[in-house]
């Protein structure tokens, strides 16, 4: 049986000390060779997102050894205009849980090119459970 997770985002920038608002946060799952989109929000003036929902393996699963993961994980692209971008691969979100991701922008230079060769990647290791 599914469940459902959600998650959140928090993007700041100084080493947390300066919250970033107006950032653009796309959460997606990888679905074969694509991405499906399963979420877009936009932060607060705290930097904040609201809520996404989305489905999880049941709760039940992280209760029991076993194989199956009791997780599910999605990708947490961050943009805005004057900062590099950052991803974050593989994000755990677990059956009613909210995963609060914090993700922090560093500013662009005034003349650099944004190729996608300066967007940062974030990779999160699958938890020994």
């Amino acid at each position: 049986m599914a469940s459902k997770g959600y998650i959140s985002a928090q993007i700041f920038t100084a080493r947390q000390v300066i919250p970033v608002s107006g950032a653009s946060v796309m959460i997606t799952k990888r679905n074969g060779s694509a991405n499906e989109l399963v979420g877009f929000r936009t932060t607060n003036e705290d930097g904040r997102t609201g809520l996404v929902e989305v489905d999880t393996p049941d709760e039940a699963l992280s209760q029991e050894p076993g194989n199956n993961a009791p997780f599910e994980v999605f990708d947490i692209h961050v943009e805005h205009p004057g900062y590099y971008p950052v991803t974050v691969v593989d994000a755990q979100v677990f059956g009613g849980v909210v995963t609060e991701q914090k993700v922090e922008l560093v500013p662009v230079a005034d003349n650099t090119n944004l190729a996608s060769d300066n967007l940062e990647r974030i990779y999160v290791t699958p938890q020994n459970l």
